[in-house]
């Protein structure tokens, strides 16, 4: 059986940034104290969309502390009755000041590079990638790239910052966990998308790192930041 994603980039004829853009999040649970906030919110997929007829439940929980520390899960899970593929992310867009990113900093941990052809589909390549290996200015540097971080702990932490404000960026690591990275800096050039992934570009279709769930099996996923004061 085929399936297809709507195609939304003319330029590459690709289906990006998955099923989850657009669905209708319901708010399932609140949690407060005087140290931290979370919500909860959670899609339930009825298996009547025809690029993913599997029936599952995705639940997000952000939780927002007072020490500025923010953390993301995401939980999917298979209610289906066969086993499904799974590839969770998120794409969330960075900012410091109005300068833009050629005066911020960034540190990158140990990862290769995903070599692309030029539709932006994996060729199966990787590259060694140390231009971040130590804390740089951007510059004009032009990112629009996934890379294969390298275990090293459970943890894969990724620094950005200005002459004000370091920005401590982080992401699970491990079986079933955030082993991708996507890096973006956008035309207008104003914030830096950080895009943790548990598989690598095109993964339904080349499997790399795509998660096989079985009926009423789980995946979760976590990744956070916290912001200083330098």
């Amino acid at each position: 059986m085929i399936y297809q994603f709507p195609i939304n980039d003319g330029q590459t004829g690709n289906a990006l940034h998955g099923m989850g853009m657009t669905d209708p999040f319901r708010y399932t649970n609140l949690e407060t104290n005087d140290q931290a906030a979370s919500i909860e919110c959670t899609y339930k997929g009825k298996g009547d969309d025809p690029a993913y007829p599997f029936r599952f439940s995705f639940t997000v929980t952000f939780t927002l502390s007072a020490d500025n520390r923010f953390e993301l899960q995401m939980t999917f899970q298979n209610l289906h009755e066969t086993p499904i593929p799974v590839g969770i992310g998120w794409h969330p867009y960075f900012r410091l000041d109005d300068q833009g990113v050629d005066k911020w900093q960034l540190q990158v941990p140990p990862s290769e590079m995903i070599g692309i052809d030029k539709f932006m589909i994996p060729t199966g390549k990787r590259y060694e990638y140390d231009l971040f290996k130590n804390k740089r200015p951007i510059r004009a540097e032009v990112l629009d790239n996934c890379f294969a971080l390298t275990p090293a702990n459970e943890r894969a932490l990724l620094t950005l910052s200005n002459e004000k404000h370091a920005l401590q960026y982080w992401q699970e690591m491990g079986p079933r966990r955030f082993n991708y990275v996507q890096l973006f800096t956008p035309p207008h050039r104003k914030s830096l998308a950080i895009e943790p992934m548990t598989c690598n570009v095109d993964a339904f279709n080349n499997g790399d790192g795509l998660v096989r769930l079985h009926p009423g099996e789980r995946v979760t996923a976590r990744c956070g930041l916290s912001l200083g004061v330098l």
